[in-house]
C-alpha cells in the first residue's frame, strides 16, 4: 500500500530515470496533458 505522496513521488521518480536515460523519442511522445499533470504534480510537492 502506498500512500498519494509516495505514489506521485515513484512517477516523478520515474519520469526523471526516463529523462535521465537518454529517450528523447519517448519524451517526444509525452502528451501536452501528461506534461501539464506532472507540472501539477511538482507545484503540489512544490519541488518548483
Amino acid at each position: 500500500y502506498f500512500n498519494k505522496k509516495e505514489e506521485i513521488l515513484q512517477l516523478a521518480l520515474q519520469l526523471f530515470e526516463e529523462m535521465m536515460d537518454e529517450k528523447p523519442i519517448r519524451l517526444i511522445g509525452l502528451s501536452v496533458s501528461h506534461l501539464e499533470k506532472t507540472d501539477k504534480i511538482y507545484k503540489q510537492l512544490k519541488l518548483f
